[in-house]
Order: structure tokens, then C-alpha cells, then sequence
């Protein structure tokens, strides 16, 4: 089960989108470093053009109001993990907000 999150109170700032970046690899790493997720995928947009090489979706890009950098992630998520909801926490607390 894959879920999708942009992080959009960094959008447009990209010393932030760098800093989130590097702490939220640190804790996802480790993560699936311990086999609690079956990785992940973190994505620094910087324009238009790389959005779409990249495939993010529509949806993602909608939120950011057309501006750039700005992070996107994807998390693959263990089927009935029993931390899986912690993780979910950790993405939140980190600012990351789901895209439908």
C-alpha cells in the first residue's frame, strides 16, 4: 500500500524544502532500514518540467498553487503493520499532508 504527501508549508522556500528533506530521510531510512516500511520515494521539485518527468500527480501539484521547489513523498506502507500508524503520525508531525 503506497500513500502519497506533499509538504506544503515549504512550498516556494527551498532552503526549508532542503531541511525538511534531510530530517525526514534520517527517520524514514532508518525505517526501512528495520523493515517497518517497504521504502519510500522523496521527490525536491523544482519546476514544472521535472514535476511531470517525475510523475506527480495532478492533485499533488494543484496544492502547491503552481509554485516550486517543494517536496513530494511517497511511503510504502507494510499491509497490516502493526506500526503503521505511528508512521503515519511521523509524516504528519514532519508536515507532510496526505494527497487523495
Amino acid at each position: 500500500m503506497t500513500k502519497e504527501y506533499l509538504h506544503r508549508a515549504t512550498v516556494g522556500r527551498e532552503a526549508d524544502v532542503r531541511t525538511v528533506s534531510r530530517t525526514v530521510s534520517e527517520q524514514l531510512n532508518s525505517l526501512d532500514d528495520r523493515g517497518v516500511i517497504a521504502g519510500y520515494w522523496l521527490a525536491f521539485v523544482k519546476s514544472e518540467e521535472e514535476a511531470e518527468e517525475k510523475f506527480i500527480p495532478d492533485e499533488a501539484r494543484a496544492l502547491t498553487g503552481g509554485q516550486f521547489p517543494f517536496l513530494y513523498l511517497r511511503v510504502n506502507y507494510l499491509e497490516n503493520h502493526p506500526e503503521n500508524a505511528s508512521i503515519e503520525a511521523l509524516v504528519s508531525a514532519a508536515g507532510f499532508e496526505y494527497v487523495p
